[in-house]
């Protein structure tokens, strides 16, 4: 029997049942589907338009659409449908405007809300009730605490993801760094990464990707680079683990065990690696010990960003950047095909500099700024900075082109700041100078380099006169040009891609 054969109760049946990622192909089947489905077919259409892409910021929204965690949470607990319509979800308030403990005081001040919230939790196949107690309830509702359990970002943010089996593409809460949680966290850190552990386990299980989060693909930025107050890359790392998780771009990461103002980054997923491809993380603030960490455990990363930014309290004020990037080499090094490595700001000195990128074996297009250059090498086991030695280093060490990149090298993009820190604009010019060299061979195919700026008149002018004098001994494969730009290539279209980076 053919399922056009069967009854049409069932086959209405079969429409309702059908998941919402199935219904759009199913309804344009064939018209006898169509026909029976019709109301389910108009209500899901509804659906889409209503609840695909959440955004608690988004005026157009209001009157339609919640604007605080906690109303999407009462949303879909009274129309169960709505979780496995989310596909986008950006929790992040931009403005004071959004009064949430109003929004959050007027929905608990209904009992029957407050009661379906405490079923949602002790009903849960997840330890949600870690992060919420009725005897935590009873104190803060009888008490004078402006605060219940449910203002918290942990509590909202964990229940509504232990809801939302089709969420793709997240942004968390602007007041996630303040979970602050690691492996000795404190008590309500801990429950978070057990809430958090269990639901991506469960996702990871997940065959049909029914299960919460089990579709989760990107995570964006929920903060902007700042000296302070920082992020933990320690607060995104539950998630990393999850089998479908892809594309991480966060901004304002530290991870740095310096055992004083940095925040470390321990993997603590044991032998599970991350699938992640791409990982942008520009305002870091990270060492090298950290970055390996990182890196090796994503063995199919492709694309990998970071741009330094000394943090509160002198955080990093010297950076390793040869010792860094080698780092990353390592681990990396046959996987990696774009690298882009910049400083935002740097208080100090390059502890190392960087001598080789021969490791990257695949590398098709790099991006560097010149600093990272100004250091000795990490072979020589010579640093600057506060913790170095003295070291007689010159910019005339600096290895050219040609004996720095692989032969894969198709792109090349390098920035010139205005902003060297302890690095002197006569360096900058002799680095820039020595790494183009004067070549009279090439890689044997054609080769882009750009060479950016955000320096202006004559010292911009400075910069073209010297690439053009190099490019002199370039063959015809080599197409050269230098930009006035504020920013580095791949921080300017992450801007327009994902937001502002700094604050």
């Amino acid at each position: 029997m053919g399922i056009l054969d069967l009854p049409t109760e069932l086959l209405v049946l079969i429409v309702e049942l059908t998941r919402p990622s199935d219904l759009d192909s199913l309804g344009l089947s064939c018209k006898t589907i169509a026909k029976v489905g019709k109301e389910t077919l108009r209500r899901h259409r509804s659906y889409k338009r209503q609840w695909k892409h959440i955004d608690l910021n988004d005026r157009r929204q209001q009157g339609r659409e919640p604007q605080t965690a906690l109303a999407l949470i009462l949303s879909n607990i009274q129309d169960r449908r709505i979780a496995e319509y989310i596909e986008t979800l950006d929790l992040r308030y931009y403005s004071d405007e959004v009064d949430v403990e109003s929004g959050i005081k007027s929905l608990l001040a209904d009992k029957g809300n407050e009661a379906a919230l405490e079923r949602l939790v002790t009903d849960s196949p997840y330890p949600l009730s870690n992060l919420w107690s009725r005897e935590s309830w009873e104190d803060d509702r009888h008490s004078q605490n402006p605060f219940t359990p449910w203002t918290y970002e942990e509590l909202t943010t964990a229940v509504l993801l232990s809801l939302l089996p089709n969420v793709r593409t997240l942004r968390l809460p602007d007041q996630w760094h303040e979970t602050q949680y690691s492996s000795g966290g404190n008590s309500k850190s801990s429950a978070l990464r057990r809430v958090l552990d269990a639901i991506v386990s469960m996702a990871n299980k997940s065959s049909q990707g029914e299960a919460p989060l089990s579709s989760l693909e990107t995570i964006l930025p929920y903060s902007e680079t700042q000296y302070d107050p920082r992020n933990g890359l320690c607060e995104v790392l539950p998630f990393m683990s999850l089998k479908s998780l892809q594309n991480l771009h966060v901004c304002n990461m530290v991870g740095v065990d310096d055992g004083y103002t940095g925040i470390p980054f321990l993997w603590y997923h044991g032998d599970i690696a991350s699938c992640l491809r791409t990982i942008q993380l520009p305002g870091g603030c990270m060492d090298a010990a950290g970055v390996a960490e990182l890196v090796r455990h994503t063995p199919q990363l492709t694309t990998f960003a970071y741009s330094h930014h000394t943090k509160w309290h002198g955080c990093l004020h010297d950076w390793g950047a040869g010792s860094f990037i080698a780092a990353i080499g390592e681990h990396r090094g046959d996987t990696i095909t774009e690298l882009a490595i910049t400083i935002d700001l740097l208080f100090g000195m390059i502890e190392n500099g960087v001598t080789s990128l021969k490791e990257f074996k695949r590398l098709n297009t790099v991006e560097l700024d010149v600093r990272v250059f100004a250091g000795p090498s990490v072979a020589s086991g010579n640093r600057q900075g506060m913790e170095g030695e003295f070291t007689a280093w010159e910019p005339s060490s600096v290895p050219n082109l040609l004996d720095i990149l692989p032969p894969t090298i198709c792109t090349i993009n390098l920035f010139v700041s205005d902003d060297e820190g302890e690095v002197d604009e006569k360096q900058c010019a002799t680095v820039l100078g020595k790494f183009l060299g004067e070549l009279s061979n090439d890689f044997g195919h054609p080769v882009n380099c750009v060479v950016r700026s955000n320096r202006k008149g004559d010292e911009l002018q400075e910069i073209r006169d010297l690439v053009s004098s190099r490019a002199l001994a370039r063959s015809l494969r080599w197409n050269e040009r230098v930009e006035q730009k504020d920013k580095p290539m791949w921080q300017e279209q992450f801007i327009e891609r994902y937001g502002e980076i700094f604050k």
